[in-house]
């Protein structure tokens, strides 16, 4: 039954456009060659035109256990899923409840008001549609790139301090989502790097009070 409800949502989310193209995590005829092929073109082409580029990487700490369950249900309802499907989704994530054991006593059950439910199929689509808000309000000439929980915005210009200055109002709106999401961005896993034909610049981008570190490689999944 799971399996057949995810379908059709994925079903629904796909057809209505409603997932961003910038996502390319656990979709259809998307993997990280799409964004590294996106990526290595416009660094190609700002090359071209005698431009460098800044990209900052960052991921959501504890990205799944830290969705709002009511904020789900909400977007869901605003992107047209009502009716049975509405109610099987609400059942889903409502009214669940956790008990550790350790040894041969059983604590106390607790009930839980955040997170998805782990070894779901449909948990995985469920995240996606709640992240898909994360770039709503980056304004250009940001770009962005996601897979899964994996973030990266980036910037390419002839100036480099008014490209950082660009990701900077942009690293500072995602902040701000942040707070009103509930989500963390994880300091720790975050990085900068820029590409450019001369020695890197002394860059200072700050995630929340947080310097980015300088680094010279990202990592994407596979």
């Amino acid at each position: 039954m799971e399996k057949m409800v995810n379908k059709r949502l994925i079903w629904h989310l796909e057809s209505s456009n409603i997932i961003t193209k910038e996502q390319c995590g656990f979709r259809k005829n998307h993997s990280t060659i799409d964004i590294l092929s996106t990526l290595h073109t416009d660094i190609c082409n700002a090359r071209n035109q005698k431009q460098h580029v800044i990209l900052i990487s960052f991921d959501l700490e504890k990205a799944y256990d830290m969705v709002w369950c009511n904020r789900v249900l909400k977007i869901i309802q605003t992107n047209g899923i009502n009716g049975k499907m509405f109610l099987f989704l609400q059942n889903f994530l409502k009214n669940r409840k956790i008990q550790v054991r350790a040894h041969a006593e059983l604590l106390k059950i607790h009930q839980t008001e955040n997170g998805l439910p782990q070894g779901s199929v449909i948990r995985v689509t469920m995240f996606l549609l709640t992240i898909n808000d994360i770039f709503k309000n980056i304004p250009k000439p940001t770009k962005h790139l996601l897979f899964a929980d994996d973030c990266h915005i980036y910037c390419s210009r002839q100036n480099i301090k008014t490209t950082a200055e660009i990701l900077q109002n942009s690293l500072d709106i995602l902040h701000d989502w942040s707070l009103k999401t509930g989500f963390k961005f994880s300091a720790g896993k975050s990085q900068c790097i820029t590409f450019h034909n001369r020695p890197n610049p002394n860059i200072l981008l700050y995630l929340k009070s947080f310097l980015i570190p300088l680094g010279k490689h990202s990592a994407y999944l596979e």
